[in-house]
C-alpha cells in the first residue's frame, strides 16, 4: 500500500487525451437520463439530481477544451469549422424535432399552443443545449477566424463572449438553466491553452494536484452550490483529476463499449425524452411498484437503440451534404 501511494505521488501526470474524452462522453448521456429520470421521484436514485447538474458543467468544459485543443494543434481547423459543426449538431436535432411531433400528434397534443407557451429553447426538452453550444461554435468561429492575435488573447476574448451571454441571458427572459453552467465552457477553453504547461512544467506535481483537488473538494462542501462559482469549480476539478488518474482504454471488449457509445453519445442527448416518456406514460403504469432499475433499462435501451439508428442517419446525410 506505502509503496503503491509513493509510486502514484511520484509518478509523471497523465494526459487529459481522446481516450478519457471518449469515456467520459459515453458515460455522461447515461448520467443525464438518469438525472431526468430522478424528477419522477423513482426510489434509489436521488443522488443523480446532483450529478446530473454535474454532468452540464462537464459537457460543456470538454466542448470548450476540444474547440481549442483541435484549432493548437491544426490552425486550419477554423477553415469551415461551422459548416462541419452545426450539421453535427442540428441534423439529430431536426430528427428528433420530427420525432417529437409525430409523437405528440399521436397524443393529441396541440403543438401551434405548446410552441407558442414553451417557446423554441422548450419545444424538446434538450433544445436548449443545441442552441447554447452551436451560439458558442459562433463565438468561437469569429474570434479565432478573424482576431488577429495569440491563442491566448482569442480565448480570452472568446471567454468574454460568453460571459456576456451568461449577464445578458436572465434580462432577456431566458431560465437560469440555460445559462448558469456555460461558464464551465471558459474551463475548457483555458485548459485547453495550459494543457503543456501543465503536463510539462508540473510533470512531478501529482501531490501538489491531488492536494489542489482535495481542497476544491472542501471547498464546494463549504460553498454547498454558490451557483456562480460552481461551474468553474466543478469543472476544473474534472480536468485536474483527468491529469492525475491513469486511464489507458482496458481491454478490447471495453474499448468498443467505449467508442460505441461515444460515438452516439450527442444522440442518446437529444433524443432521451421519447424514450422516458414512452415508459414513464405507457409501459410503466403503476411508478411505486415498479422496480427502478427495470424502468431504467427499459429506457436506456429504447435510447441506444434510437441513438444509433439516428447515428446511421446522421452519417448518411453528413455524406450528402460533404
Amino acid at each position: 500500500m506505502l509503496n503503491s501511494l509513493k509510486f502514484f505521488l511520484n509518478h509523471p501526470l497523465y494526459d487529459y487525451d481522446k481516450q478519457k474524452a471518449n469515456l467520459l462522453k459515453a458515460i455522461f448521456p447515461f448520467c443525464i437520463i438518469v438525472h431526468h429520470l430522478a424528477k419522477y421521484n423513482l426510489p434509489g436514485i436521488g443522488i443523480f439530481n446532483w450529478i446530473g447538474i454535474w454532468v452540464m458543467y462537464l459537457f460543456f468544459a470538454m466542448s470548450g477544451y476540444g474547440l481549442v485543443i483541435s484549432y493548437i494543434k491544426k490552425p486550419d481547423y477554423i477553415n469551415g469549422f461551422l459548416r462541419h459543426s452545426i450539421p453535427k449538431l442540428f441534423i439529430p436535432y431536426l430528427i428528433t424535432f420530427v420525432l417529437f411531433v409525430v409523437y405528440r400528434y399521436f397524443e393529441g397534443v396541440d403543438q401551434i399552443e405548446l410552441f407558442k407557451s414553451v417557446g423554441l429553447l422548450s419545444f424538446i426538452p434538450t433544445s436548449w443545449f443545441i442552441y447554447i453550444l452551436a451560439l458558442f461554435y459562433v463565438f468561437f468561429f469569429v474570434v479565432f477566424k478573424y482576431v488577429k492575435s495569440n491563442t491566448a488573447i482569442k480565448v480570452i476574448l472568446a471567454s468574454v463572449l460568453v460571459i456576456a451571454y451568461c449577464v445578458i441571458a436572465p434580462y432577456i427572459g431566458i431560465a437560469h438553466w440555460r445559462y448558469d453552467k456555460c461558464p464551465a465552457f471558459i474551463v475548457g477553453m483555458a485548459f485547453a491553452l495550459l494543457n503543456s504547461s501543465i503536463k510539462v512544467k508540473f510533470v512531478r506535481w501529482q501531490l501538489g494536484v491531488t492536494t489542489i483537488i482535495l481542497l476544491f473538494l472542501l471547498f464546494l462542501l463549504i460553498l454547498q452550490h454558490r451557483y456562480m462559482l460552481d461551474p468553474y469549480l466543478y469543472s476544473s476539478v474534472m480536468f485536474l483529476l483527468m491529469f492525475v488518474l491513469p486511464y489507458r482504454g482496458g481491454g478490447a471488449r471495453i474499448c468498443t463499449a467505449v467508442n460505441f457509445f461515444s460515438s452516439i453519445s450527442l444522440e442518446m442527448f437529444i433524443i432521451q425524452y421519447i424514450p422516458i416518456y414512452l415508459v414513464m406514460d405507457h409501459l410503466v403504469f403503476d411508478k411505486s411498484y415498479s422496480s427502478t432499475a427495470i424502468i431504467i433499462a427499459l429506457v436506456l435501451v429504447l435510447d441506444v437503440v434510437l441513438a444509433y439508428v439516428m447515428n446511421k442517419i446522421v452519417k448518411k446525410m453528413k455524406g450528402l451534404l460533404y
